[in-house]
Protein backbone atom coordinates (compact mmCIF):
# COMPACT_ATOMS: atom_id res chain seq x y z
CA UNK A 1 0.00 0.00 0.00
CA UNK A 2 0.84 3.47 -0.91
CA UNK A 3 1.83 5.44 1.72
CA UNK A 4 -0.27 9.30 0.92
CA UNK A 5 1.68 11.91 2.71
CA UNK A 6 1.80 15.10 0.91
CA UNK A 7 5.37 16.83 2.16
CA UNK A 8 4.89 20.12 1.67
CA UNK A 9 1.99 20.51 3.63
CA UNK A 10 2.97 17.87 6.31
CA UNK A 11 -0.79 16.50 5.52
CA UNK A 12 -2.05 12.87 4.36
CA UNK A 13 -5.16 11.71 2.84
CA UNK A 14 -7.02 9.36 5.20
CA UNK A 15 -7.62 5.73 3.90
CA UNK A 16 -10.84 5.21 5.01
CA UNK A 17 -12.95 9.23 4.46
CA UNK A 18 -10.75 10.48 1.45
CA UNK A 19 -10.29 13.73 3.76
CA UNK A 20 -6.74 15.22 3.60
CA UNK A 21 -5.41 16.16 7.59
CA UNK A 22 -2.32 17.36 9.15
CA UNK A 23 -0.37 14.16 10.25
CA UNK A 24 -1.02 15.11 13.75
CA UNK A 25 -4.60 13.63 13.22
CA UNK A 26 -2.92 9.77 12.21
CA UNK A 27 -1.21 7.64 14.86
CA UNK A 28 2.37 6.91 14.11
CA UNK A 29 3.01 3.11 13.69
CA UNK A 30 7.04 2.92 15.34
CA UNK A 31 6.75 -0.93 14.07
CA UNK A 32 6.76 0.14 10.85
CA UNK A 33 8.04 3.88 10.81
CA UNK A 34 4.91 5.13 8.91
CA UNK A 35 1.71 6.75 10.21
CA UNK A 36 -1.73 4.52 10.33
CA UNK A 37 -3.36 4.94 7.14
CA UNK A 38 -6.80 6.13 8.90
CA UNK A 39 -6.83 9.15 11.18
CA UNK A 40 -7.35 8.64 14.81
CA UNK A 41 -11.22 9.51 14.19
CA UNK A 42 -11.86 6.78 11.44
CA UNK A 43 -9.53 4.12 12.94
CA UNK A 44 -11.02 4.49 16.45
CA UNK A 45 -14.33 5.18 15.92
CA UNK A 46 -14.48 8.47 17.67
CA UNK A 47 -17.04 11.60 16.92
CA UNK A 48 -14.34 13.40 17.28
CA UNK A 49 -10.71 12.68 18.13
CA UNK A 50 -8.04 14.47 20.56
CA UNK A 51 -6.88 16.97 18.54
CA UNK A 52 -10.16 17.51 16.36
CA UNK A 53 -11.44 18.70 20.15
CA UNK A 54 -8.64 20.50 21.37
CA UNK A 55 -8.87 22.66 18.31
CA UNK A 56 -12.88 23.24 19.33
CA UNK A 57 -11.39 23.89 22.84
CA UNK A 58 -8.69 26.45 21.80
CA UNK A 59 -11.50 28.45 19.59
CA UNK A 60 -13.80 29.00 22.30
CA UNK A 61 -11.20 29.90 24.56
CA UNK A 62 -10.28 32.45 21.59
CA UNK A 63 -13.80 34.06 21.95
CA UNK A 64 -13.29 34.20 25.99
CA UNK A 65 -15.92 31.19 26.07
CA UNK A 66 -16.05 27.14 27.44
CA UNK A 67 -17.82 24.34 26.79
CA UNK A 68 -19.26 23.11 30.42
CA UNK A 69 -18.81 19.25 30.59
CA UNK A 70 -21.48 18.87 32.79
CA UNK A 71 -24.64 20.57 31.20
CA UNK A 72 -22.83 20.42 28.08
CA UNK A 73 -23.39 24.86 27.15
CA UNK A 74 -20.97 26.82 25.64
CA UNK A 75 -20.95 29.80 28.27
CA UNK A 76 -18.48 32.73 28.99
CA UNK A 77 -15.10 32.17 30.88
CA UNK A 78 -16.79 34.05 34.06
CA UNK A 79 -19.34 31.23 34.45
CA UNK A 80 -16.30 28.85 35.41
CA UNK A 81 -13.74 29.03 38.33
CA UNK A 82 -10.09 29.07 37.57
CA UNK A 83 -8.75 25.99 37.76
CA UNK A 84 -4.57 26.02 37.05
CA UNK A 85 -4.17 21.96 36.79
CA UNK A 86 -6.39 21.63 34.25
CA UNK A 87 -5.41 22.10 29.92
CA UNK A 88 -7.79 25.04 29.98
CA UNK A 89 -6.95 26.65 32.99
CA UNK A 90 -10.87 26.64 33.96
CA UNK A 91 -13.15 24.29 35.99
CA UNK A 92 -14.59 21.27 33.36
CA UNK A 93 -18.06 22.46 34.92
CA UNK A 94 -19.76 26.12 35.15
CA UNK A 95 -20.70 27.46 38.31
CA UNK A 96 -24.20 27.01 37.93
CA UNK A 97 -23.82 22.94 37.41
CA UNK A 98 -21.01 22.99 40.81
CA UNK A 99 -23.70 24.83 43.00
CA UNK A 100 -26.31 22.22 42.00
CA UNK A 101 -24.32 19.41 42.48
CA UNK A 102 -23.11 21.23 45.69
CA UNK A 103 -27.03 21.47 46.59
CA UNK A 104 -27.87 18.00 46.04
CA UNK A 105 -25.07 16.15 47.57
CA UNK A 106 -25.26 18.46 50.86
CA UNK A 107 -27.18 15.61 52.75
CA UNK A 108 -24.89 13.05 52.39
CA UNK A 109 -21.85 15.14 52.58
CA UNK A 110 -22.94 16.22 55.99
CA UNK A 111 -23.74 12.41 57.16
CA UNK A 112 -20.44 11.23 55.96
CA UNK A 113 -18.52 13.84 58.01
CA UNK A 114 -20.11 13.28 60.48
CA UNK A 115 -20.08 9.65 61.01
CA UNK A 116 -16.08 9.56 60.17
CA UNK A 117 -15.88 12.69 62.72
CA UNK A 118 -17.61 11.06 65.48
CA UNK A 119 -17.30 7.64 64.27
CA UNK A 120 -20.85 6.41 64.55
CA UNK A 121 -23.02 4.03 62.24
CA UNK A 122 -25.68 4.32 59.80
CA UNK A 123 -28.54 4.12 62.60
CA UNK A 124 -27.05 5.88 65.25
CA UNK A 125 -26.99 9.23 62.69
CA UNK A 126 -30.45 8.70 61.79
CA UNK A 127 -31.58 8.45 65.16
CA UNK A 128 -29.90 11.91 65.66
CA UNK A 129 -31.63 13.81 62.71
CA UNK A 130 -34.49 12.34 63.78
CA UNK A 131 -34.17 14.34 67.27
CA UNK A 132 -36.84 16.75 67.07
CA UNK A 133 -36.33 19.29 70.02
CA UNK A 134 -33.33 20.29 71.66
CA UNK A 135 -32.63 18.44 74.76
CA UNK A 136 -31.96 21.86 77.00
CA UNK A 137 -33.78 24.10 75.76
CA UNK A 138 -36.70 22.19 73.78
CA UNK A 139 -35.96 24.28 70.59
CA UNK A 140 -37.25 23.12 67.40
CA UNK A 141 -34.51 21.56 65.72
CA UNK A 142 -33.73 22.10 61.69
CA UNK A 143 -31.19 21.68 59.70
CA UNK A 144 -29.67 24.51 60.07
CA UNK A 145 -29.44 25.01 63.85
CA UNK A 146 -28.91 20.96 64.92
CA UNK A 147 -25.56 20.34 66.06
CA UNK A 148 -24.32 16.64 67.04
CA UNK A 149 -23.48 17.18 70.79
CA UNK A 150 -19.86 15.13 71.85
CA UNK A 151 -17.67 14.69 74.59
CA UNK A 152 -14.11 16.40 74.01
CA UNK A 153 -11.77 14.57 76.32
CA UNK A 154 -13.71 11.21 75.19
CA UNK A 155 -15.49 11.88 71.53
CA UNK A 156 -18.60 9.99 72.61
CA UNK A 157 -21.81 12.03 71.17
CA UNK A 158 -24.27 12.30 73.54
CA UNK A 159 -26.59 13.66 71.47
CA UNK A 160 -28.44 16.22 69.33
CA UNK A 161 -28.29 20.06 70.52
CA UNK A 162 -29.18 23.86 68.85
CA UNK A 163 -26.42 25.16 67.84
CA UNK A 164 -26.97 27.89 70.98
CA UNK A 165 -26.90 25.23 73.95
CA UNK A 166 -24.17 23.21 71.96
CA UNK A 167 -21.79 26.40 71.82
CA UNK A 168 -23.00 27.53 75.53
CA UNK A 169 -21.84 24.08 76.40
CA UNK A 170 -18.58 24.19 74.92
CA UNK A 171 -17.74 27.35 76.17
CA UNK A 172 -18.20 26.42 79.56
CA UNK A 173 -15.74 23.58 78.17
CA UNK A 174 -17.52 20.98 79.39
CA UNK A 175 -17.11 21.94 82.93
CA UNK A 176 -20.29 20.95 85.62
CA UNK A 177 -18.57 23.43 88.27
CA UNK A 178 -19.02 26.27 86.34
CA UNK A 179 -22.07 25.53 84.39
CA UNK A 180 -23.09 25.03 88.22
CA UNK A 181 -21.91 28.42 89.39
CA UNK A 182 -23.44 29.53 86.31
CA UNK A 183 -26.57 28.84 87.74
CA UNK A 184 -26.14 29.79 90.52
CA UNK A 185 -25.25 33.10 89.50
CA UNK A 186 -28.57 33.31 87.26
CA UNK A 187 -30.68 32.41 90.41
CA UNK A 188 -29.32 35.31 92.13
CA UNK A 189 -30.02 37.84 89.90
Amino acid sequence: MVDFILEEKNTKICSKCGESKELRFFSFRADTNKYRGQCRKCHKGYDVCREEKKDIVNKLLADNKKECSKCNKVKSLSDFTKDSYTYTKYSSNCKDCINTNNKDNAASRKKTTAKRRYNITDDQYDELMAVETCVICSEKLTDDNRHIDHCHTTQVVRGALCSFCNMGLGHFKDNIESLTKAIKYLNNK
